[in-house]
Order: structure tokens, then sequence, then C-alpha cells
């Protein structure tokens, strides 16, 4: 009589983490350039990241918008994603931000630059609270988080905002 032994199964290993992904030809509008905004034409601009996705099927995206960042005065972020992110498959059009430079509520946000820089940082794990000490505040994910960030340049004159 004979005795057959099993190979051992090799553990498979912890899975990847992959950053997510966005298809610049879709980004719009597109970030290569510098986007110059006519108040007394214009109220608002349309920013999209196009389709969004994550080759790790269990991630949540979370994101946030910056106008103007500077890490020195801890500006916050001018829109948050949901608390507990979206799954990648929510996000097919996309993350979009109508922007309306004129509105009370930006201009003060604005340097006195006439090109500003908005900025959509997307990870694949939540922000983390931002500490006294933080380098980047309200930018800090955690040391296991993928990201990429999309920035669009705006030139325009505050002046001619009504």
């Amino acid at each position: 009589m004979s005795c057959v032994v099993p190979m051992p199964i090799e553990s498979i290993g912890e899975q990847v983490n992959l950053p997510p992904y966005y298809l610049a030809d879709y980004t719009s509008p597109p970030v290569d350039q510098i986007i110059d905004f006519y108040p007394e034409e214009e109220t608002g601009i349309e920013l999209n990241s196009g389709p969004i996705g994550d080759p790790n099927p269990n991630d949540r995206i979370f994101w946030r918008w910056f106008l103007d960042y500077r890490p020195i005065t801890s500006d916050f972020p001018i829109e948050f994603s949901e608390a507990n992110g979206a799954a990648p498959e929510q996000l097919i059009d996309g993350i979009r931000k109508n922007l309306r430079p004129c509105a009370t509520g930006t201009t003060r946000l604005l340097a006195e630059d006439q090109v500003h820089r908005v900025e959509l940082l997307v990870a694949d794990r939540p922000f983390v609270t931002s500490q006294v000490d933080d380098p980047k505040p309200n930018k800090t994910l955690p040391e296991n988080a993928q990201y990429f960030s999309l920035v669009w340049f705006i030139r325009f004159d505050r002046a001619a905002c009504q």
C-alpha cells in the first residue's frame, strides 16, 4: 500500500496595490495648455478628469479639488469626494467641477497672480487628517496609497469680475 502526500499549496502573495488611472485623451479641457477665461463673456469653466479606473477591483476612489493651493497656508480643498469614496465604475464619466472664478467664495481663495492653478488629486485610499507639522496639509495620504494629480492653469483678470 502506498500513500500520496499532496504538494503544499503555495500561498498567494498579497495583491499589489496599483494606482488609479485616467484617460488623458478625455480630460477636458486638456491639461497641457493655459486656459483663458473671460469673465465678461462666461460665468464658469467645466473641468473634467475623463474616465477614471483602478486595476484593483476592491479599491475605492477618493478625491479633492484645490485652487491655488499653498501648503504653507494650510489651504483647504474647495471640494471633497464622498467620505466613503466611489467605486471606479461610478466614475466612467469622470470627476467634474464647474469652477466659477468670479464667484464670491472662489475669488477670496485666489492668489493675486494672473494665472491660477486648479488641482484634482485622486487616490485609492482615504485622505489622512492633517497634522500641524504636515508638509502637505490636506493632501496627506497613507503610505500605501496610490494616486495621481491633474492640474489645469487658468488665466484671467480678477479686476474683470463684476
